[in-house]
């Protein structure tokens, strides 16, 4: 996910965010215990436009994600024979690139269990999705 500005709405005051249908709707008049945990979780935005962005981060992130866990081994973090992959963004060179770890596990990062998995699941979403949503590369 990028990182924006987060915006919090006033009082009353109505924001457009991601139902739990996905669909994404303009909110008034909730209360604000959930104003609040939309506002935790990100999910308070002051354009459709924006909200619909975000949609796509969830979306585009949520399928590389399933890809990864469908057709990856299971990963043994205790084993530093085996190596894990995961993708990243070169800005120097504009490219990604795949990367492994033995031991070093990332917060937030997908890791699978070959470098051809992680292509695959690229491919599968569209690179050009997966720098914008995934990696957050403008």
């Amino acid at each position: 996910m990028t990182q924006q500005e987060r915006w919090k709405p006033n009082e009353d005051e109505e924001y457009w965010a991601i139902e739990v249908d996905g669909q994404v709707a303009c909110v008034s008049a909730y209360p604000d215990e959930i104003i609040e945990w939309d506002f935790l979780i990100g999910n308070c935005f002051k354009t459709k436009e924006e909200a619909e962005e975000y949609k796509k981060q969830i979306e585009y992130t949520a399928r590389y994600k399933n890809y990864i866990e469908e057709h990856s081994e299971q990963l043994d973090w205790n084993d530093l024979c085996n190596h894990k992959y995961c993708a990243e963004y070169d800005s120097d060179e504009n490219e990604i690139k795949v990367n492994w770890y033995a031991s070093l596990k990332s917060q937030g990062v997908i890791y699978a269990s070959s470098e051809q998995i992680i292509w695959n699941a690229i491919k599968e979403i569209g690179e050009d999705n997966f720098k914008k949503y995934v990696l957050g590369v403008k």
